[in-house]
């Protein structure tokens, strides 16, 4: 089962097929921060289970996405 970042129940992301990659991508978009010598997700977002996508049109369209823009 596919994984991906969400925000409480809104999903932000693509799927991904492991974990780790949903990390890796949360990691790179900037959504990580370090605390106590441990990489930990920002407040409020998670990477969870889900359905997978439909197929995209292009899946070079669907390989990428931005980090949201969060108001604290």
């Amino acid at each position: 089962m596919p994984y991906a970042l969400f925000d409480d129940d809104k999903k932000l992301s693509r799927d991904f097929d492991t974990y780790e990659a949903a990390w890796a991508h949360a990691e790179e978009a900037g959504l990580t921060d370090s605390t106590g010598g441990k990489t930990v997700l920002f407040d409020g977002y998670r990477i969870e289970h889900c359905e997978p996508d439909e197929p995209a049109a292009s899946d070079e369209t669907a390989k990428e996405w931005t980090q949201p823009a969060r108001i604290n």
